[in-house]
């Protein structure tokens, strides 16, 4: 495919000069041969339409790594929960363990989530404070919930004293949570356990499905993880055992759909009170859905069009997106959740809200005990909730506007240098007398499509970079000035005109308001000049407006 997408290419590019440059010798000849030229340079077209096909499905194509997915025996992962965890598991442990899955508002007391954008994806910072009974052993506790078949990238992990922590392995993890499982069991009472593990017929048991549920690497289809729940429900316990089965059951549905990041913990620390307290830290890296915004399926709102429509010209110009979206499915997970946004360097926050994903929707959280931290020019959002609702599918999305002058007045700079010179070389070329003629002026017109390339296209700052606005100024201003220049150089002037036997000499131009249809081609000056002047007073009402609302968000207080 490499190959043969460089031969393509080679013979599309040759080919299309050599087309170009034989009709421009036939032209300048007055060669009446010009059919063949015309074939040549179709078949460059078509052949160069083949190679960018080529090219884009060789840069887009997703290359996979072929090859079988080794799945461990089943077995060994029921004898490793046996030999490895089921000897030092205690009945306080386990329940600590599921309560954190089934129930973790009740024993997580706190969490506190930092975002930070980096160039392509976020740096996530998560602290996880847990408070439960200790049990006087070493403890194994679950952290943040990841999709199966979804990768964390430099997932690390930390104490309260800042010492590297490690995670439990796949496997281990597996076998930790069902030798949990099985303490359950044990303590509902009767035969659950017994019957948990006997074979049937065809040699199945409820607890190797359970095993094959907890080591699968997709998603467990909704019919099997019901019918592993109707197993366990029906399973023979004491009386006060059906709360188990209960915790039980919910911490399979949790499980099922995305599996927990078991840390080793080490011993808590004891407390007067008799309960052990842990504070881990765990950082990633995350690459946001919402990076750019994808309108999917027939039931979006016009607000998600128009947020797609605005991204249409962020993707095609490099420009990265100002929004930060940050999924709070662990809000519910605890009493106290902190989500904390920072935004680009040289930025302040412009808007924020909680919306649902994908209808884009506003969340209701009239139900709710949150607080956001006002819009007062910083760069950081701050979202509380306490002991809130399930808010899954839903994100906090903070909009982070640039400060100003920042890219938008280095644009209106670059913009307000050209127009100058364009309006001197339009009275240049337009007036009653002409200046010394020189090219200096031609030199001067092509400086400020220099500066605008260097201050508004550039890409120094990857992270945040510069406006829609800035960078579409800076297009424009680039465009203008080259014309500008070539203008200056190609053009005649209107005193070379009449002095050249023009219909309007200098003497009848007061008399003639309309000298300037005897002229056509120097209409081209006053276009160029109307679109540079009609370029500068767009960027400067943009940096007008953009200072007033950051002038707006400054000039607040807490309370006003």
């Amino acid at each position: 495919m490499r190959w043969a997408r460089l031969a393509v290419g080679t013979f599309g590019y040759g080919a299309f000069g050599i087309a170009v440059n034989l009709i421009a010798f036939s032209s300048a000849s007055g060669s009446t041969m010009i059919l063949a030229p015309l074939i040549l340079l179709a078949i460059a077209t078509a052949t160069l339409v083949v190679y960018y096909s080529l090219s884009w499905r060789f840069h887009t194509k997703s290359r996979r790594i072929t090859g079988r997915i080794i799945t461990p025996p089943l077995q060994s992962i029921v004898l490793l929960a046996a030999t490895s965890w089921d000897t030092g598991m205690t009945d306080e442990a386990a329940v600590n363990f599921s309560n954190s899955i089934a129930y973790p508002s009740t024993v997580i007391e706190r969490i506190t989530e930092s975002v930070e954008p980096m160039t392509r994806s976020v740096r996530v910072e998560s602290t996880y404070s847990y408070r439960f009974s200790s049990s006087g052993t070493t403890a194994v506790v679950p952290t943040d919930l990841v999709k199966r078949g979804v990768l964390r990238d430099g997932l690390k992990f930390f104490d309260h004293e800042d010492r590297r922590l490690s995670s439990l392995p796949n496997t281990r993890a597996a076998g930790y949570i069902l030798s949990v499982i099985r303490r359950l069991l044990k303590q509902a009472g009767g035969t659950a356990l017994v019957q948990f593990q006997t074979l049937d017929a065809s040699g199945h048991s409820t607890e190797l499905s359970l095993a094959a549920l907890l080591v699968s690497t997709k998603p467990v289809e909704d019919s099997k993880v019901i019918d592993l729940t109707d197993a366990v429900a029906l399973l023979p316990t004491t009386v006060n055992g059906g709360r188990l089965l209960l915790s039980i059951n919910k911490m399979i549905r949790v499980i099922a759909g995305e599996y927990p990041l078991l840390v080793v913990a080490g011993k808590p620390p004891e407390q007067l009170d008799g309960t052990g307290t842990f504070r881990i830290r765990l950082i990633y890296r995350l690459i946001p859905d919402r990076y750019f915004v994808k309108v999917t399926g027939s039931g979006t709102n016009k607000r998600l069009w128009a947020e797609w429509l605005q991204g249409i010209p962020r993707r095609y110009l490099g420009i990265p997106p100002t929004s930060i979206a940050h999924e709070l499915k662990n809000a519910s997970r605890t009493a106290s959740f902190h989500a904390n946004i920072k935004g680009p360097e040289r930025t302040y926050l412009g808007r924020q809200r909680v919306v649902n994903w994908p209808s884009n929707v506003d969340v209701d959280l009239s139900s709710n005990q949150y607080a956001m931290r006002r819009r007062l020019g910083q760069r950081h959002a701050h979202l509380y909730f306490s002991g809130t609702n399930d808010l899954r599918d839903s994100y906090y999305e903070c909009t982070f506007f640039e400060r100003v002058p920042g890219s938008v007045g280095q644009a209106a700079l670059a913009s307000l240098a050209s127009t100058i010179l364009l309006v001197i070389a339009t009275i240049d070329h337009l007036g009653y007398t002409q200046l010394n003629k020189t090219d200096i002026l031609a030199v001067l017109l092509a400086l400020p499509a220099i500066a605008g390339t260097w201050l508004g296209l550039s890409q120094n700052d990857t992270i945040s970079g510069p406006t829609v606005a800035a960078r579409v100024s800076s297009i424009v201003t680039l465009a203008t000035s080259l014309l500008g220049a070539w203008f200056y150089s190609v053009l005649p002037s209107f005193v070379s005109s009449a002095e050249n036997g023009g219909v309007h000499g200098p003497a009848s131009v007061a008399s003639d308001p309309t000298h300037l249809t005897d002229r056509p081609w120097q209409w081209a000056w006053i276009l160029v000049c109307g679109l540079a002047a009609g370029n500068l007073i767009g960027i400067l009402t943009c940096w007008f407006f953009r200072s007033m609302v950051q002038a707006q968000f400054t000039g607040r207080t807490e309370l006003t």
